[in-house]
């Protein structure tokens, strides 16, 4: 039996000056990454800066329906969740037809997703609020938001594909590119589009969706044209689809979308369950908390753990499974740092944050609670998106449904026992997401550690 197979190691210096050569080019594969996908997400602290000039009832819808995105976001991935492992993994074995086929399919299947958001989601935007418990003039908000956040579904869809085929390719500096210049046009555009200029008088909230969505579209035209000259036009789509390679993206993405989509059902759960009890300033305190702070921490762990989950795909098409654990141990490491990073940012900055993006001073203080209290669990989650990827840049993704499913369902009946009958309130609602993070974590990283992942998958 090697060393690897019994213990994930070779000579104690010879292992760890490898994982040490891991890290490095992890971590320079990892930065652009982590930027690309805090611009990503800046979406959801402009939205909060720009929107508060609404007052309370427009932050509190936009906080509820950043969990419809979510779920939107599960549909999506669909095509750009299968494309990551699969594209990587053909071009680690040097199949470049393959990859092709599978990156052209990803797109067309992304297109379908968005246009049928497109047409069926202003229609379900009454029903959507109303499953949030959202009421009154929260609930006019919110309905304006949702229907003109599906209308740009076609940009959506399509980016997180474009970023994730670059990443399959080993390039994290041109979702970099992208997604700056998204967010750029974003912070011009919401403004304008909210409260208008001259004789235009703006959409209202709805503007904040179409800022999002025409700032998307920019960089998803620029992203495609770029793809095209890289790859001389191999990799854009074709008038013949078939039905095996879409069926394999499928396939291989479902466990994870179905997750995502659990989690976020979770939290629509909490919005018309436990929210709706304690009010808008928790409603809208709660978002500022998890969409800003959380905001820019998650995308930290999601870079990292996206880079490392290219690089074990191609080691495992490589058949190299001693590079791939190194490349876990590194990754680990990296997520250990930008966890307690991020602890002490939560502890030390909210209170001068904050009050940029709270509308007011109850959802102010509720989102000190909130950061407060989640800064405790951000190694865990941190750890758990490294885990969580392994298995993704590994093909093996059933697993990850099963855990972050059970995880996140033990979220309802808990927040709901601990927050209201026990009367925990607000805190122990928190706490109670601290805890099943902590459950992820630890689970994730015992399956990571039984090893069944490292064999490629024919």
């Amino acid at each position: 039996m090697t060393p690897l197979a019994e213990d994930g190691a070779g000579p104690p210096a010879a292992e760890r000056a490898g994982v040490g050569a891991e890290r490095r080019a992890l971590l320079a594969l990892a930065w652009p990454a982590v930027l690309s996908f805090l611009l990503t997400n800046s979406w959801r602290f402009i939205d909060h800066y720009w929107v508060r000039g609404l007052g309370l009832e427009a932050q509190a819808a936009v906080s509820a329906c950043f969990f419809v995105s979510v779920m939107n976001y599960a549909l999506h991935f669909l095509a750009a969740g299968g494309a990551l492992p699969l594209v990587s993994q053909a071009l680690g074995a040097r199949r470049e037809e393959r990859a092709a086929e599978l990156a052209r399919h990803a797109l067309v299947l992304a297109a379908g997703i968005g246009l049928v958001q497109t047409v069926l989601g202003p229609l379900l935007a009454p029903h959507i609020v109303e499953w949030l418990g959202m009421r009154g003039e929260t609930a006019a908000q919110g309905v304006q938001f949702t229907r003109a956040m599906y209308a740009v579904s076609l940009s959506l869809a399509l980016a997180p594909v474009i970023d994730f085929l670059f990443l399959a390719r080993g390039d994290t500096r041109t979702p970099l590119v992208l997604q700056a210049l998204a967010a750029a046009l974003n912070w011009v555009l919401n403004p304008l589009l909210i409260f208008g200029a001259g004789e235009f008088e703006g959409f209202g909230v709805a503007g904040a969706a179409w800022a999002t969505g025409i700032a998307r579209a920019a960089s998803v035209l620029l992203g495609l044209l770029l793809l095209a000259r890289r790859t001389r036009g191999a990799w854009m789509p074709r008038r013949r689809v078939l039905l095996e390679p879409l069926e394999q993206l499928v396939r291989v993405a479902l466990p994870n979308a179905l997750s995502i989509a659990v989690y976020s059902a979770v939290y629509w759960g909490l919005q018309g369950l436990v929210l709706a009890e304690l009010g808008d300033a928790v409603r809208a305190g709660l978002g500022v908390g998890f969409q800003v702070f959380e905001g820019l921490s998650y995308p930290c762990y999601v870079g990292i753990s996206l880079a490392a989950a290219a690089q074990i795909g191609r080691a495992i098409g490589e058949r190299d499974p001693a590079l791939a654990w190194r490349i876990v141990r590194a990754g680990r490491q990296l997520a250990w740092i930008a966890g307690g990073f991020w602890t002490l940012v939560f502890l030390a900055a909210a209170p001068l944050v904050a009050p940029h993006f709270a509308s007011d001073a109850a959802a102010l203080r509720e989102t000190l609670r909130y950061t407060s209290i989640v800064a405790f669990s951000q190694v865990c989650v941190a750890a758990e998106a490294v885990n969580e990827r392994v298995l993704l840049g590994a093909g093996r993704t059933r697993a990850i449904f099963w855990i972050a499913s059970a995880g996140n369902l033990l979220r309802l009946p808990l927040c709901w026992w601990v927050a209201l009958p026990l009367g925990g309130g607000p805190a122990g609602m928190y706490w109670v997401l601290n805890a099943t993070s902590a459950l992820k974590a630890l689970t994730y990283r015992w399956l990571v550690q039984r090893r069944r992942w490292l064999e490629p998958r024919e």
